[in-house]
């Protein structure tokens, strides 16, 4: 028997809840093991009962005994239960009525929101702003707006950042920003910024607009239902050619971490991807409000899909207009130095077939091909154990959103578990280095390293990529050292386990066996000297880890700073307020 279809048709079968009956309504009849710090309509959102969600929209502003404003003196009556309820700023993320019946995937309430006049965007243009302050290159990327004072918000925002920060947001890579490379004692994604901001921590943040996320979801009825409503902004994703900058004043689909097409990709929904593309959404579109992590939708075919997500990339490529040669703004990262970074010989192999492989060149940070594929994955393939190697290696192949091992509040702490049960054959967790009856210096980051399975199948994939490389790419140079000074020797021997055979068959040759002995890398280290030194080294704790503490402690000031400058800026909004422009 099919009991969901069953309780469909006895919810349908309700009828209209009454005012009497909204006063009898507790926390677990609008929203059965849901958020109870969410506000009503967001509740009733994520109610699989229509009825309830008609209810309090149409009774909400009588205060009801069990549902009273979560957040008084911030939320009032029409936020509390309207149609455009939002989660307090207080609240990690960002949720709103809408986006809650999207993701609860419940079309009926979706209905009833874009009915009772909500924004079909999901969030107004101040929200998406602030969600995006926090992706600006050389912004406060560490910055969540829940913490901050609340009269603060008022200029946490984009567009107040920008007056605070000199570079252009889409220029070349600055030599400040590869310095601050040089200085970090941790490794950075090859292909983004220092201090990569994760997405966890921050709910939904590249789920808005509401489009965005219901591309991600299967039912097509809410993703037509939204791309029909009046309002509804699409006009940055459809924008043909690419744009080349946010626009003056911004729009929501502008402001988007993600767009519908790579939010159809990574939720691996060719039904939505085909929808969208039919819809005249461009098939190149780089969300720009991200500048450093911004990648095009086959990019995320790779970047966003683990395993790669062949057949997205099939339908991509079936587009005209589709252009396979873009490269990401800032970093300058092409397709096929993403295919590379995966080790997948097959998505290679096939990307390849469309992009000849000569023509990725460098990126912004010098890396050929051939340096991207011989990058250890992570800070946990590192041999962070040997000083040379530790001070070497500032460079990873990750393509995750998500940090190991890195401190977070208590919803990141739960995401981090979930991420690492899932990944509980690929890496051994919370390992402890120190001597005996030491207390232990090692920084919470290192708290992981790949199980002897993950390395073998990493070793061999990365011969067969290289191999390839070799006999079908001819501008390869083992040689050629990026902006840190290191060959692909340099990085293949600060891997935590060396992969030998890779190394003897790089190694192999007159020009490379003297890069190997005599390059060095701006630490002055050659790629002979970072092999011995990670071959004896001994894992314990190391006293040299307290430059990580250090630069922790900077990034702490550099928040301060910025706190300091959200706290003038809410200062200035209010005497404007209270005095009038013309007497400041």
């Amino acid at each position: 028997m099919n009991t969901e279809g069953a309780h469909g048709d006895a919810i349908a079968a309700q009828s209209e809840l009454t005012d009497k009956d909204l006063h009898g309504l507790s926390a677990d009849d609008w929203c059965p093991g849901g958020c109870y710090d969410a506000a009503v309509t967001i509740r009733a959102a994520e109610n699989p009962d229509p009825n309830i969600l008609r209810t309090i929209l149409e009774h909400g502003d009588q205060q009801h005994p069990n549902g009273h404003a979560a957040f008084p003196g911030y939320l009032d009556q029409d936020y509390e239960y309207g149609p455009n309820a939002v989660n307090s700023p207080d609240l990690p993320g960002y949720t709103s009525a809408l986006l809650q019946a999207i993701i609860s995937q419940h079309p009926q309430n979706v209905t009833t929101l874009l009915n009772a006049g909500a924004d079909p965007n999901g969030f107004s243009l101040p929200l998406l702003s602030q969600n995006a302050a926090g992706f600006l290159r050389l912004g406060p990327h560490f910055a969540e707006r829940q913490d901050y004072r609340m009269e603060d918000l008022s200029v946490f925002n984009r567009e107040y950042l920008l007056t605070y920060i000199p570079v252009p947001q889409l220029s070349s890579l600055t030599p400040g920003e590869v310095k601050q490379r040089f200085e970090c004692p941790l490794p950075s994604n090859f292909w983004s910024e220092v201090n990569f901001r994760t997405l966890c921590p921050v709910e939904n943040a590249d789920s808005i607009p509401a489009l965005v996320a219901a591309a991600e979801k299967p039912d097509l009825t809410i993703l037509q239902s939204l791309l029909d409503a009046p309002g509804t902004d699409t006009s940055f994703w459809t924008l043909q050619p690419q744009p080349r900058d946010i626009p003056s004043p911004a729009t929501p689909s502008s402001l988007a971490i993600a767009s519908p097409l790579h939010a159809a990709i990574r939720g691996r929904n060719l039904p939505a991807l085909s929808l969208l593309l039919s819809q005249g959404f461009n098939p190149n579109v780089l969300p720009l409000a991200a500048p450093t992590r911004c990648i095009t939708p086959a990019m995320a075919t790779i970047v966003c899909c683990d395993p790669w997500n062949a057949d997205a990339y099939n339908t991509l490529r079936q587009h005209s207009l589709l252009d396979l040669g873009i490269r990401t703004p800032v970093y300058n990262v092409s397709l096929l130095h993403f295919a590379v970074a995966r080790l997948d010989l097959q998505a290679l192999k096939t990307i390849a077939a469309d992009v000849p492989l000569s023509s990725a060149g460098r990126t912004a940070l010098g890396h050929s091909l051939l340096h991207v594929a011989c990058l250890p994955l992570d800070e946990s393939w590192v041999q962070m154990h040997s000083e040379p190697i530790f001070k070497s290696c500032r460079e990873t192949r990750n393509l995750s959103e998500m940090d190991i091992a890195a401190e977070g509040p208590g919803d990141y702490v739960q995401a981090r578990r979930v991420w690492q049960e899932r990944h509980q054959n690929f890496y051994d967790f919370n390992l402890h280095f120190r001597g005996p009856g030491k207390k232990s210096k090692r920084p919470s980051r290192f708290s992981a390293r790949p199980t002897a399975e993950a390395v073998r199948d990493c070793h061999r994939r990365q011969v067969d990529v290289v191999r390839y490389l070799l006999e079908n790419c001819k501008t390869i140079d083992v040689t050629a050292t990026d902006v840190h000074g290191n060959t692909t020797l340099h990085y293949l021997a600060s891997h935590r386990n060396v992969n030998e055979e890779l190394l003897d068959l790089l190694w192999d040759g007159d020009d490379a066996e003297e890069a190997g002995r005599e390059s060095k890398n701006q630490h002055g280290f050659t790629a002979a000297e970072l092999f011995d030194s990670g071959h004896n080294v001994v894992e314990e704790d190391k006293g040299f880890w307290t430059v990580v503490g250090e630069w922790e402690e900077k990034k702490s000031q550099e928040k301060e700073i910025w706190e300091g400058k959200f706290r003038a800026g809410s200062e200035a909004v209010v005497q404007r307020a209270l005095l009038g422009p013309e007497r400041l």
